[in-house]
């Protein structure tokens, strides 16, 4: 993926391949949170905080939360401009836009997310003041702002999931678009050929290999709640409304 910064954004093309889309040839949501995540990665290697000044120091980056708009789905084959961009510190936290293009322009998803660094041995939370860890945010007209955590719907149904180890990244723990494939393999919603048009996604502590994991859910229609936790603890929630048209 080919990337370039512009007045501050990155800009990246890329062609939706058949490793990115589920069985009925949409991006997966798993990939499309991975494609986020790189994105951010180059972008912090490009303006100077690449690893030599966050994991060769000790500490990483994690994500906190995740709001996400979708007027289509990229579909098999297509050809995307992905762009991020971050935006003003917020109590230590980095919020980072994201948007999935067409190549005339239109705006197939918009994303926004918050980023915070932990220390990698303790597991806490850093102040980024102390390590001298500044991204210079740009504002982008319309860009979206982000909203208030998943709304809760009633509990219907539980099942249940061990973290294997091919879902374990570079943290140690639980990779974060992993979250997705377990939310789709789990509600009925994506195997049936719907696709999502609003997610709102908040993570809490971390999920380790082979930790028992219930998953939680229930739905009102078309919209969807649920909860990743093991025991007292919880790793994940989740609210995603599923589009009922005009995404395929």
């Amino acid at each position: 993926m080919k990337a370039q910064i512009i007045d501050g954004v990155l800009h990246a093309e890329y062609d939706i391949v058949s490793t990115d889309v589920n069985k009925h040839k949409m991006l997966r949501t798993s990939r499309m949170f991975s494609i986020f995540e790189e994105l951010a990665g180059d972008h912090c290697n490009m303006v100077g905080l690449g690893t030599d000044r966050t994991r060769d120091r000790g500490i990483v980056w994690v994500l906190a939360s995740e709001q996400v708009w979708i007027n289509r789905l990229p579909r098999y084959e297509e050809h995307v401009v992905l762009k991020t961009w971050p935006s003003k510190t917020r109590m230590g936290f980095f919020p980072r836009h994201y948007r999935i293009e067409t190549a005339d322009g239109d705006i197939l998803v918009e994303s926004v997310s918050m980023w915070g660094l932990i220390n990698y041995e303790t597991r806490e939370l850093i102040n980024p003041d102390d390590y001298d860890i500044v991204v210079e945010p740009v504002e982008i007209e319309g860009e979206k702002k982000m909203k208030g955590g998943p709304k809760p719907i009633d509990f219907t149904a539980t099942d249940h999931f061990k973290v294997p180890f091919s879902y374990i990244d570079i943290n140690g723990h639980l990779n974060n678009a992993r979250y997705f494939d377990i939310i789709d393999d789990t509600l009925p919603a994506a195997a049936s050929g719907l696709a999502p048009s609003f997610i709102n996604a908040r993570y809490g502590t971390e999920a380790l290999e082979g930790a028992d994991l219930a998953i939680s859910w229930g739905n009102d229609g078309t919209n969807y709640y649920a909860s990743i936790d093991e025991g007292s603890n919880n790793h994940f929630k989740i609210r995603i409304d599923y589009a009922t048209e005009g995404q395929t």
